[in-house]
């Protein structure tokens, strides 16, 4: 038996938050301002992204930075967790790869973005198993437009968070749906 036409009224999809949630963490960038890679922190994962492109992955693990820490030096490959840098020069070889001419460093400028709205998309999955599409939709409405989250997935700020949170909730969600 078919749905009547007002039962399906209500079938959503986040097609209006996500962009909402890209065009919030793209603001820097539309606002015309440069290109910068913000905090400390940002700039090492960065550096590390440098090191896989030159050396490849197998030596960033082995990398040991006598530049790091002086004079002490640090294992970067052992202490630096390696899903951003990696997660670099993914977005790098992709954008490569499809045809655009991008620099390292705007692949790093990107990738927060780019894992933040997948955090976003991830959220409303998440709302949707567990309570109804709308719950969904406003689960993803505030992971958008929360300052905590927009803040550590802004262009430009690539640190460990926007891979963190996107990494956690899509965990959460493939728990709750194979239940």
């Amino acid at each position: 038996q078919e749905l009547p036409p007002q039962a399906n009224a209500h079938n959503t999809s986040p097609t209006i938050i996500l962009p909402v949630a890209v065009i919030i963490r793209l603001h820097p960038l539309l606002k015309g301002r440069d290109q910068q890679i913000k905090a400390f922190d940002p700039w090492m994962q960065l550096r590390a992204a440098n090191y896989i492109l030159d050396h490849g992955t197998v030596e960033f693990l082995l990398w040991y930075d006598e530049e790091s820490w002086y004079p002490y030096g640090r294992a970067v490959g052992q202490s630096l967790y390696p899903a951003v840098p990696l997660a670099i020069v993914l977005v790098y070889k992709l954008l490569t790869f499809i045809g655009f001419n991008v620099t390292v460093e705007f692949a790093a400028y990107l990738v927060p973005v780019i894992f933040g709205s997948l955090g976003v998309f991830y959220s409303y999955l998440m709302g949707k198993e567990l309570i109804s599409p709308r719950a969904g939709l406003i689960t993803a409405l505030i992971m958008a437009v929360i300052p905590a989250y927009v803040s550590r997935t802004v262009a430009g700020f690539v640190d460990n968070e926007s891979l963190g949170v996107l990494f956690t909730v899509m965990t959460f969600y493939y728990f709750i749906h194979s239940l």
